[in-house]
């Protein structure tokens, strides 16, 4: 076979030979791309039950979009040998990867909610897979990765409709033996809640790199999975999670009323389990050492300076985070334990940190007494205290010592940094105060406090006009206001724009003024220089925050799918409970397709974020769930009643409903004149006249979406609200130009 031409096929290597089929790498030489051709052996093309199951794996993958499941481009017959053409993918089987052991608990998680997703979407489809096992998983080689695919679910061969016939003839068993469920086992009707099982199955030998059950003889294993529980997670591998172990049992419970119900249920426990921050640090295997420097407390008489107490905490937490040997976790995570008396061994469990940092303000008419102390988070053991007494110009001196020793202590080099960083001259002691006044003001971007951290910052500027911190949290008060809509005057973008610039010529490295000037790129639709911008931030900051959170998303919007949900995690690792931490990682995963997943993940956080409840609509959207849509549009109209994005939600919802022409009346000028500069927005107004057939004004805003800087090209060639154009022969042309532009940023990915 190898160097013939099959119809339009050239073969090139073979890759596996197994009893229903020899699978080869060939190239497609019509449209020039790499396939994999599965051909039924020769001696069974006479079979008809083996032809029939051939041609139902076809069908069944075939009635399935997921990047989480191999794509099928055809079946055909050549010369008296049926084949089937599908999508080739690079990389290895997880039966190949766990013969070298099981799998870290984060990347056994990752994968398990990938095909989790995958196995919702086949089932709402009302198909049932049969066959889930460690072989036919294949997981994807790094390049592959990029598209948005962590793995790809293979053979469906096995499959059946729900509904159509019975899945299991009665006395007859359909599977791989060792990951069977127990109705497969007796050779009993068995529904998609088999998939669960097997799914529980496969996901047990991920832990623990064992399946759970075995025997020497194939009837001691029916014999097992019918009538015996597999042993215990925690006996097979220690430090297994008491969740993941109560998860794997539910999946695998021998009643089927008894397991999970759905694959939905499954993805729920997973999104619970999957944001701790020890599970985003598990993916990796490579941990840092890590702190968290809890809120100071102010113990003033009057209590009159809990800003400065504020500002040590913050300080220590920006000194700490320019090391790149430790994790720090950010200032919004760690403020959920202000004024909170709570043991520190469950802080460093709940961010996920070895040690922790707390410390004392107290302030008496002109002295100062600072108190710090480092304790390790595993067993509450102090290892390194201090204390100042002083003046306030003394501070600085002593926010340097702290960050000094605690690195020490660590065992780590403090400052090692991508670029120099100078010594700074310290501000005059009352402008640091109006400073760090203004600065934590906006930690809540309401308009008086926004107007009151503008006041604050300008007079700090009065009494130090070279104080380059001021002029850069200026810069970004002036952002909030149009952020937040609460002052949309543009003439505040140049009055950010002006302080920033004097920031950096008194500091070049100053962190707030870096920031601002690439949102403004983003702004702009200077989408390369604002990731070269923001990279550039966090060469001074490696933790900044609002910088990790807007580069992931030009990175996702740029089709870099894979890279992007890294990013997120590495959000997440140093912010856990920041709520839009979680709305980055969930949305990616709707632009990877695992709707399922998306979903689960929206509805855990969304309670804290109520205006992302129209990604939470999103989702229930592409799943089918209407009446859930519906329910979160209308929460989202009592929350914001006159916001924009509720019509949005509705819109989106008719147009699933089939009125296609109703979606347009929701799309007023008020939403398009928002649409027209916010790269989201834009592209789902584009999609709202997609729906409605009318194909120039979609592809008018199509184009002005990539514009500004959405080029997620790999989800615009697979939104069903596209469906109306995406075989228009314009649609061609204009990924070419989506790709085109996404490819810029290749060389900062």
């Amino acid at each position: 076979m190898l160097g013939k031409t099959i119809s339009h096929y050239k073969i090139l290597e073979k890759l596996g030979e197994g009893g229903m089929g020899v699978v080869y790498r060939a190239q497609d030489l019509s449209l020039d791309r790499p396939v994999a051709l599965k051909f039924l052996p020769v001696q069974l093309t006479q079979d008809g039950q083996a032809r029939e199951r051939f041609e139902r794996e076809a069908r069944a993958a075939a009635r399935l979009n997921h990047s989480n499941i191999i794509i099928i481009y055809e079946i055909a017959e050549f010369s008296g040998q049926i084949y089937m053409a599908m999508e080739y993918v690079e990389g290895e089987t997880l039966e190949q990867r766990v013969k070298s052991g099981p799998l870290l608990f984060g990347q056994a998680v990752e994968f398990a909610v990938a095909l989790a997703d995958a196995l919702s979407l086949a089932h709402r489809r009302g198909i049932v897979h049969r066959d889930i096992k460690p072989g036919n998983i294949m997981l994807c080689a790094e390049e592959h990765r990029k598209a948005g695919g962590q793995l790809k679910l293979l053979d469906f061969g096995l499959a059946q409709l729900q509904g159509v016939s019975k899945l299991t003839q009665d006395g007859t068993m359909a599977g791989t033996l060792a990951y069977m469920s127990p109705e497969q086992a007796q050779g009993r009707e068995a529904d998609h809640r088999s998939d669960i099982f097997s799914f529980g199955a496969v996901f047990y030998e991920m832990l623990t790199g064992s399946p759970p059950f075995s025997g020497e003889y194939a009837a001691a294993v029916l014999y097992s999975i019918v009538n015996e529980e597999p042993p215990l997670l925690s006996r097979q591998r220690a430090g297994i999670p008491n969740e993941l172990e109560r998860i794997v049992a539910k999946t695998m419970a021998k009643k089927t009323e008894q397991r999970y119900q759905s694959m939905c249920e499954v993805l729920a426990d997973l999104a619970g389990y999957q944001y701790r921050p020890q599970t985003l640090l598990e993916k990796t295997g490579a941990e840092k050492k890590s702190i968290a420097v809890l809120p100071f407390e102010d113990i003033s008489p009057g209590k009159q300076n809990e800003f400065l107490a504020d500002g040590m905490s913050e300080e220590l937490i920006l000194a700490l985070s320019q090391n790149r040997q430790l994790r720090v976790i950010a200032r919004t995570s760690v403020m959920q334990y202000k004024g909170q008396v709570k043991d520190v061994r469950d802080v460093g469990r709940e961010l996920g940190v070895s040690h922790v940092l707390e410390g004392s303000v107290r302030r008496h008419e002109a002295r100062l007494r600072v108190t710090a102390q480092l304790i390790d988070a595993t067993d509450g053991t102090h290892l390194w205290a201090d204390k100042f007494d002083g003046v306030m110009e003394d501070i600085f001196s002593f926010q340097e010592h702290v960050a000094d020793q605690v690195t020490t202590a660590l065992k780590v080099q403090l400052g090692q940094m991508d670029i120099e960083m100078p010594a700074k001259k310290p501000p005059q002691p009352a402008a640091y105060e109006y400073y760090l006044k203004g600065k934590l003001l906006q930690d809540a971007p309401t308009l008086q406090n926004l107007d009151n951290s503008v006041l604050m910052l300008q007079r700090a500027l009065q009494l130090d006009d070279s104080y380059a911190a001021a002029y850069g949290s200026l810069s970004g008060a002036y952002l909030w206001y149009i952020d937040t809509g609460l002052r949309p005057d543009p003439g505040y973008l140049a009055k950010a724009e002006t302080v920033a610039h004097k920031a950096l010529s008194l500091d070049a490295n100053q962190t707030d003024a870096l920031y601002t000037l690439a949102n403004l790129k983003m702004k702009r639709g200077d989408i390369e220089g604002a990731v070269a911008q923001f990279t550039k931030v966090l060469q001074t900051d490696p933790n900044h925050r609002n910088t990790l959170l807007w580069r992931t998303v030009l990175i996702y919007m740029s089709s870099y799918l894979e890279r992007a949900l890294q990013e997120a995690d590495r959000l997440l690792a140093i912010d856990p409970f920041w709520p839009m931490a979680h709305w980055l990682h969930s949305t990616i995963r709707l632009h990877q397709g695992m709707f399922d997943a998306a979903m689960a993940e929206y509805e855990q956080m969304i309670s804290e974020v109520p205006s992302k409840l129209v990604w939470l609509a999103l989702a229930y959207r592409y799943v089918g769930s209407l009446e859930k849509a519906r329910q979160a549009a209308h929460k989202l109209k009592e929350l914001e009643p006159d916001g924009i994005l509720w019509p949005i939600a509705f819109a989106f919802i008719e147009g699933a409903e089939g009125k296609s022409k109703k979606i347009l009346e929701y799309v007023d000028e008020r939403i398009k004149a928002f649409a027209w500069d916010f790269y989201i927005a834009t592209y789902w107004v584009a999609s709202f006249y997609a729906i409605a057939g009318e194909k120039d004004e979609a592809f008018r805003w199509l184009e002005r979406a990539v514009e500004i800087g959405n080029r997620n090209y790999r989800w615009f060639a697979v939104d069903p609200n596209l469906a109306n154009v995406q075989d228009d022969p314009r649609f061609a042309g204009f990924m070419i130009k989506a790709r085109n532009e996404a490819m810029k940023l290749e060389s900062f990915i």
